[in-house]
């Protein structure tokens, strides 16, 4: 880390700090001190439209790199990106060992939409028949860490999305599919890179990925909501596209978003305006006044006790979603705002949103052992989930 490095960490934070304070307050960013319930989905406009050890796909003879923080040309005239204080990487994080050793298309993964040796069948929460993408059972210690699977990158070669910017597709090297898949946005005046690492996490134990970056830095939670949903267009047009690394992988019938700070309350105005997404993740999210009582999508809460910016707002969240659908918040006493790794509490935090997607979104009911126990350092915990 360079000597600049924590003065432009500090002057981010003051910035975020001081901008949302502002937006909670400022009418017009859509916010007031009442409560307001987001609209039915009913009358919502339901586009379709389009290991660690990490790879990239992309051809540098003709791609164009794009930095994992960065914006793309059509930001132009826009408020610039302010970066969010952490070192620049490749796309995907650094290039480490995965932890565990390449897993050929022949080895221990299941074929296309088994279960493997531990059938689970259909998850009543969701319908849908869980693929186990990883057949020997999980434990503490493999669900808080990089997950056997080297992962490959690419950032180009797809169509451009309008609702976001920068990107970057994460997919397990060695699985056929049809794999279940996420996709992830950041907060306000903050990079792609803020929430990136959820990128090699989550591919590393057989999810596809796509984080993203907004068009804007300050764009607010609706469009945030609108990002994600054209990040999911981009998922599914990936399935199809001729000379797409994950032509044919992609499982459409179980897709998942996920955002942190004003990502999160874009997550939780996505889900409402789309219940057919089969899981969330929401970590300290930021939306004063709303509540969401017309959700069906499985949500957990990351949130934090020290949170500067959003504490207090994942609870009221949380109760205005009804009791049929699954639900959990984790608030831990001792991490703040920034604190959304998934190595977080010592792998903790990955654990929990890692358990969350096998269970909702991959249909793999072994991780439900770890959403049934308490976690650690909890200052709140609530959950619905039996």
């Amino acid at each position: 880390m360079s000597s600049d490095q924590p003065m432009l960490l500090t002057l981010q934070r003051s910035l975020l700090a001081c901008a949302l304070a502002l937006s909670a307050v400022s009418p017009g960013c859509g916010e007031d001190a009442q409560p307001q319930k987001v609209a039915d989905p009913s009358t919502a406009d339901d586009d379709d439209s389009a290991g660690d050890d990490v790879v990239s796909d992309d051809d540098d003879s003709t791609a164009k790199p794009i930095d994992a923080g960065s914006t793309k040309p059509k930001d132009a005239g826009k408020p610039p990106a302010v970066d969010a204080g952490t070192p620049k990487t490749d796309a995907g994080g650094a290039k480490t060992d995965a932890g565990g050793t390449k897993t050929d298309a022949g080895g221990t993964k299941t074929d296309a939409g088994k279960t493997g040796e531990d059938d689970s069948g259909k998850d009543p929460s969701t319908g849908v028949t869980g693929a186990v993408s990883e057949p020997e059972e999980p434990t503490t210690a493999t669900a808080s860490g990089q997950g056997k699977f080297a992962v490959k990158t690419y950032t180009n070669g797809y169509p451009d999305a309008p609702e976001y910017a920068d990107s970057t597709m994460h997919y397990p090297d060695g699985l056929s599919g049809p794999l279940p898949a996420i996709a992830i946005v950041p907060g306000f005046l903050s990079a792609q890179s803020t929430i990136q690492k959820w990128g090699p996490f989550l591919a590393s134990h057989g999810f596809i990925v796509l984080t993203i970056g907004t068009n804007s830095t300050s764009d607010l939670p609706d469009a945030r909501a609108a990002a994600l949903w054209g990040a999911i267009g981009t998922i599914k047009g990936e399935n199809t596209r001729e000379g797409s690394p994950i032509k044919g992988k992609v499982d459409v019938d179980r897709l998942g978003i996920g955002g942190w700070s004003m990502g999160g309350g874009g997550t939780l105005i996505a889900i409402t305006a789309h219940p057919e997404l089969k899981a969330a993740i929401a970590m300290c999210p930021w939306n004063p006044g709303l509540t969401y009582p017309m959700v069906k999508t499985p949500i957990i809460f990351l949130a934090a006790a020290n949170d500067q910016l959003a504490a207090g707002q994942s609870q009221p969240f949380y109760d205005s979603i009804p009791e049929t659908t699954p639900k959990m918040l984790w608030e831990r006493s001792n991490a703040d705002h920034f604190e959304n790794d998934p190595d977080n509490n010592m792998g903790a935090q990955g654990r929990y949103g890692l358990s969350w997607v096998k269970v909702f979104l991959e249909g793999d009911q072994r991780y439900k052992k770890f959403l049934l126990e308490k976690p650690p350092v909890a200052s709140d915990f609530k959950t619905n989930v039996k």
